[in-house]
């Protein structure tokens, strides 16, 4: 078991350790992962990263359990490449690894090259999500020329294409030029995917739950005056915490057609998808849905998978006899 050393990693631990003893599944170790150092402490965050690596891929243990959020992936690729990195021995035990919901595929640019076949066969849970119409081609039509007051797109340009421009101060180190004219398309998906990701998909569910909330708090009486230059809204007589009640109670169905609304404790009532992640040596991925985890089902239902559909690690050559 892997986590990060915050607060949502030490209650994962704690409260998955109990979990999984009571269904008789032994932990083997509990590695916490040290935070990204800066400066003078990188070459000791650095040591402190070979040694869990040492740790974790030397373990007999064939199933990782990884707890993180989208950031996660950036340093879970750094710690499988510090063989390569370090001159470290690599360690050829199989490994499946199996990650939370909040995670998902993202890279840093300089990453973009590295192999990804080390996550070949991963396992991992996902909020549901659909396919929203035409978020791809929105996605892929987006220029530098139509987003002038757009203040984050510039520099996740100069990011994502590996470019900078005549007026900007990061200028890249090979010393091309950003023309304007690169398509977000032609990005590797270990970069820059342009599908509905499941994060994209909340995200999108979140504003709209928001508004709906809002809509909801304007027809209860409360009054609202928007300053146009400012793009500021105030609420008059109220205090901002008073919308949680009307977005609790928010519910409605979105552009996929699919039902948003929350439970008595504030959370989203939704499943979640097992994913099965396949790589190829193009460095491209797919995520394919082999089950899901229902949380409206009766217990014995609640959890299905077909095990068939799994493409396990390229390491993995057991057959399991049906």
């Amino acid at each position: 078991m892997i986590s990060l050393s915050d607060e949502t990693g030490e209650r994962f631990v704690q409260d998955m350790v109990p979990m999984l003893s009571q269904k008789g599944i032994c932990v083997d170790f509990i590695a916490i992962m040290p935070e990204v150092a800066f400066s003078s402490e990188a070459a000791e965050g650095v040591a402190e990263a070979v040694k869990k690596y040492k740790v974790v891929m030397g373990s007999t243990a064939k199933v990782l359990v990884l707890h993180g959020e989208i950031h996660t992936m950036i340093m879970l690729r750094l710690f499988l490449q510090l063989p390569e990195l370090e001159d470290t021995p690599l360690c050829e035990t199989a490994k499946l690894w199996i990650w939370t919901a909040q995670m998902d595929f993202t890279s840093l640019p300089f990453e973009s090259s590295w192999d990804i076949s080390s996550i070949h066969g991963a396992i991992s849970f996902a909020v549901n999500s659909v396919e929203l119409s035409g978020f791809q081609k929105f996605i892929q039509e987006r220029k530098l020329d139509s987003e002038e007051k757009d203040g984050f797109i510039r520099p996740f340009w100069q990011l994502a294409f590996l470019c900078s421009f005549t007026d900007s101060t990061a200028v890249q180190e090979d010393g091309e030029m950003c023309t304007g004219e690169e398509e977000l398309g032609a990005l590797p998906g270990s970069v820059f995917e342009t599908i509905t990701t499941a994060h994209s998909y909340s995200i999108y569910n979140g504003v709209y739950a928001l508004a709906h909330a809002l809509q909801d708090w304007q027809f209860s009486g409360f009054r609202l005056r928007v300053t146009t230059h400012s793009r500021q809204w105030n609420l008059l007589d109220h205090e901002g915490w008073q919308l949680y009640h009307f977005l609790r109670s928010v519910s409605f169905n979105n552009s996929a057609g699919e039902s948003i609304s929350f439970d008595t404790n504030g959370e989203l009532v939704t499943n979640l998808d097992i994913v099965n992640w396949v790589t190829f040596p193009n460095q491209s991925f797919l995520r394919v849905k082999v089950g899901k985890a229902d949380s409206t089902a009766l217990s014995e239902k609640m959890f299905s998978i077909n095990d068939k559909a799994i493409v396990w690690p390229a390491m993995f050559n057991q057959v399991v006899n049906s």
